[in-house]
């Protein structure tokens, strides 16, 4: 029985020891809990040591001296082994160093060389922690300083300095237009583009605003080589293209028919210089929103309707050169528009069509080139007619001094011109043998011959004929002397002379013009002169103090309306020689109750024979049926 125990205590020690002895597939890690744990060394070689007999015939390992197998870096872990006779290895980790941490310092870049900003890196391993930057090298310059400017056609020149090394460096200044409004100081001109154009006789016309997107449109002198001579008929007509100013070329000569109508976009126009524009077209500018027109010199003619419901022009300078303007060119025009003239000679000469070509119609004045509003106008020496309608609406006009080459006056040159009040004259001649159409103040104004008032006016004697309308509405005239020389009085020619006490005719006349003393309301007797066979129509019209008149026996007509209106005359004596006295003679005469004729039954009235039985029949009816003619068998 003690054997049997001896037996399985023995063979329980052999399992122990084999399960301490070598064994191959063991991980030698984990084998040995010392591996890292210096510490111990010591302790495991006494092990090791104790082990290394053999016991009951089984192998203790007997391990060698540890030996590095690779150093360890700053970064990365080294290792350690060691080895049994029997071949058994263990094998130890050994823990990587720390950085030796070491500052690269800066370098400060100059204006050539370059710099580097701080950096570190490490003694040991130079690694590279913080890399040092590159500090480029460079001048500090300061501002630039222009030393030449650039003009349009040469370079300009620029510099800056270094303020640390001095260094200096330079830079051209290209040259190049600086265009204000598609112009250039030194005059050039930065044209439209996208135009359309067409072919004309003698160019090229602008015929459209095609692609153009400019504000300022300055038209081309010259397409395709030849010259754009002409903006065309309705070319910018309603566009709605927002045009602000649009600048014409020299060698436009034409502005076609309704280029402009309707274009409620358009703001000002400008003409070169030496502009060759002649004539504008048609409703050119009908209703268009243009506000401001300085029409060249050169300009001839303005054509019917051109600035028809031109509400907004504001200003228009008319040329020297105008010769004529068509019919209702200003109809509908914008009554507070500013119309300047630049010479009012060559304004009196223009032609105008009916009196809505005349802007005045509408806004009433004009102004000269510096803007002064003319009311006292003198017409310069070597004019020798005004035009009719001239001056038609003036009612801001106030006075006029004529040249001596004065001749004509057309019809309504002064219509509507209430405010004249004072004519001058220079040449009392001249003046007499001039010839006028209309009179000059319709309401009356002092005339003055070298600046002293007409009262008591002579007819000169190398003066044989005193013109129409010369010295009507002379306000200031009281006396009138024809010397026998005078064998014409013109119509009207002292029309409206409300002052005119006494008149003296010339014996040289044979008949008194129409209306030749029409409404002198001053004027109460007259002794007609033998030798005058005829009192015109309206002769003595509406002289209303008319009292007394002795007509000649050399009289044999009175026209219409001789005596119509003279409300005081009582009493007239028809000469036996007269045959004839025309409708309306004695209209309105309301005082009139005795006509004598030498033998009344031979006048007709009418188609039968006169009712003038009496001096007063003869009275009534030639007052109450004045629509008749009265004529003698």
């Amino acid at each position: 029985m003690k054997k049997l125990t001896f037996i399985l205590t023995f063979f329980v020690l052999i399992f122990v020891i084999m399960l301490t002895s070598c064994d191959g597939n063991k991980n030698p890690d984990e084998s040995d809990a010392l591996s890292s744990d210096l510490k111990n060394d010591a302790l495991l070689e006494q092990t090791d040591k104790a082990t290394e007999k053999e016991t009951f015939g089984f192998h203790l390992h007997s391990y060698g001296e540890w030996k590095n197998v690779k150093e360890p870096t700053c970064t990365e872990a080294g290792s350690m082994e060691r080895f049994c006779a029997c071949g058994d290895k263990k094998i130890k980790t050994i823990e990587p160093l720390s950085h030796v941490m070491v500052t690269d310092p800066a370098v400060a870049a100059t204006c050539t060389t370059h710099g580097k900003t701080e950096g570190v890196h490490c003694d040991v391993c130079k690694h590279i922690i913080v890399p040092q930057e590159l500090v480029p090298a460079g001048h500090s310059f300061g501002d630039w300083i222009v030393e030449t400017e650039p003009t349009c056609t040469t370079e300009g020149l620029q510099y800056k300095v270094c303020s640390e090394c001095g260094e200096i460096s330079e830079e051209v200044l290209p040259f190049s237009h600086n265009y204000v409004e598609s112009v250039c100081a030194c005059g050039a001109i930065k044209y439209a583009y996208d135009l359309e154009f067409a072919e004309v006789d003698d160019g090229y016309s602008v015929c459209g605003i095609g692609e153009c997107k400019d504000y300022y449109i300055y038209i081309p002198e010259e397409y395709n080589g030849k010259p754009v001579t002409e903006i065309g008929a309705s070319a910018f007509s309603g566009s709605g293209k927002i045009i602000e100013k649009m600048f014409v070329p020299a060698s436009v000569k034409r502005i076609g028919n309704n280029a402009f109508l309707h274009n409620t976009s358009f703001g000002k126009m400008f003409f070169a210089e030496n502009s060759q524009l002649e004539s504008i077209g048609e409703g050119a500018f009908n209703a268009s929103d243009i506000y401001s027109l300085k029409l060249p010199e050169g300009l001839k003619t303005i054509g019917d309707g051109a600035f028809v419901s031109c509400d907004n022009l504001t200003e228009l300078h008319i040329p020297a050169s105008l010769e004529s303007i068509g019919n209702n060119a200003f109809r509908y025009f914008n009554e507070n528009c500013k119309i300047y003239v630049k010479d009012i000679g060559s304004w009196c000469e223009i032609k105008f069509g009916n009196d809505y070509s005349n802007p005045m119609k509408r806004t009433g004045k004009l102004y000269d080139e510096n803007g002064n509003e003319l009311k006292d106008i003198e017409i310069p020496e070597g004019v020798t007619e005004i035009s009719r309608l001239a001056f038609y609406g003036g009612k801001s006009l106030t006075s006029f001094t004529f040249p001596t080459t004065l001749k004509k006056i057309g019809s309504e040159a002064f219509y509507d011109c209430i405010l004249i009040s004072e004519v001058y004259i220079k040449d009392l001649t001249a003046w007499c043998n001039a010839s006028f159409d209309t009179m000059i103040a319709s309401r009356g104004a002092t005339f003055y011959l070298n600046g002293e008032a007409i009262t008591d006016l002579v007819i000169p004697q190398n003066v044989t004929s005193v013109g129409s309308f010369v010295f009507g509405g002379c306000s200031s005239l009281k006396s009138l002397t024809m010397h026998d020389g005078v064998t014409q009085l013109g119509t009207s020619a002292f029309m409206g002379c409300s002052n005119l006490e006494n008149i003296t005719l010339s014996k040289g006349l044979t008949k008194i013009a129409n209306a030749a003393f029409q409404g002198n309301k001053a004027l109460k007797s007259i002794q007609i002169p033998e030798g005058i066979t005829t009192i015109g129509d309206g002769t003595f019209k509406n002289c209303t103090a008319l009292t007394d008149i002795s007509l000649p026996e050399s009289l044999t007509t009175i026209e219409g309306n001789a005596f119509s209106g003279c409300t005081a005359l009582a009493a007239i004596t028809i000469p036996s020689a007269a045959n004839y006295i025309g409708k309306y003679a004695f209209e309105n005469c309301t005082a009139l109750k005795n006509v004598y004729f030498d033998n009344a039954s031979n006048w007709y009235w009418g188609s039968s024979y006169a009712p003038a039985t009496s001096s007063s029949t003869s009275a009534e009816y030639l007052v109450e049926d004045a629509y008749r003619e009265w004529t003698k068998k």
